[in-house]
């Protein structure tokens, strides 16, 4: 059982949630009656709870532990990208009248604000997809819109990888990191920037992935400086079923 008696307590009291853990928050937000309708009471089920720790927990975990450590990875080589997100940073939490310390909290209106900071993970998980290879078992006969036959028990592989280097679909500097590319907010077409899947199978923690990504980023590059403590060319992925560094990333934080 995933729920207990100390959850439902937080759910039913209404009281502030003593415990700030990303399950407890969800059982404080969809346990609580609508104030408009008391009928309108959310109780989410042992199965709606299981599948929320799987979503944003497990699948979101390594995941995005791996686009942050490719983003610190490119934001070392590329110095002048890191210092743009930091003022950027720092600069939205000046207009909100703060001052950038271990302490300041950015709100969610805050973090929508960093459009560039956001266009580098866009950037970063363009290049460095966490999920570099997808494979779709084929569930009837179809025909793919290209014209391609497909039969019922295919497996269709593609790679997010791959296409996010292809210069039919990024240009002559695909291979170049260049967040402006995304710059303005723009949304690329899901069926060709694949990182996060398209169709039915979008990912359901797309937004979130990004969020936290921006939150890390704005906490991090508004307190210190990092740089790279190993050669940029020895820096590699290991081929499993995510994109990790191979042997992690070598870095130093100077305070700023």
């Amino acid at each position: 059982m995933i729920r207990s008696a100390a959850a439902y307590d937080i759910v039913s009291s209404k009281q502030s949630v003593s415990r700030s853990d990303l399950l407890s928050l969800y059982l404080m937000s969809e346990g609580m009656e609508d104030d408009h309708d008391k009928s309108a009471s959310l109780q989410p089920s042992d199965r709606n709870l299981r599948d929320v720790i799987l979503n944003m927990v497990i699948a979101g975990r390594d995941t995005t532990a791996q686009a942050l450590s490719w983003t610190f990875y490119r934001l070392c080589i590329h110095p002048d990208v890191q210092a743009k997100v930091r003022q950027e940073v720092l600069s939205v939490v000046e207009q909100h009248g703060l001052l950038a310390s271990a302490t300041t909290a950015m709100s969610y209106e805050m973090l929508q604000q960093l459009r560039y900071t956001e266009a580098v993970c866009l950037e970063v998980l363009r290049l460095h997809p966490s999920v570099p290879k997808e494979g779709k078992c084929v569930m009837k006969d179809d025909v793919l819109p290209d014209g391609t036959s497909v039969r019922k028990g295919d497996l269709l592989v593609f790679s997010p990888w791959v296409m996010g280097r292809q210069t039919a679909l990024w240009g002559p500097d695909a291979l170049q990191f260049r967040p402006e590319r995304f710059a303005d907010n723009y949304k690329p077409n899901p069926f060709v920037f694949t990182a996060f899947q398209a169709g039915p199978r979008t990912c359901l923690g797309q937004n979130f992935a990004i969020l936290e990504m921006k939150c890390a980023l704005a906490r991090l590059l508004s307190m210190f400086e990092f740089k790279l403590e190993q050669s940029a060319e020895s820096v590699t992925y290991s081929n499993t079923l995510t994109l990790p560094i191979r042997g992690g990333l070598c870095l130093s934080a100077t305070p700023i």
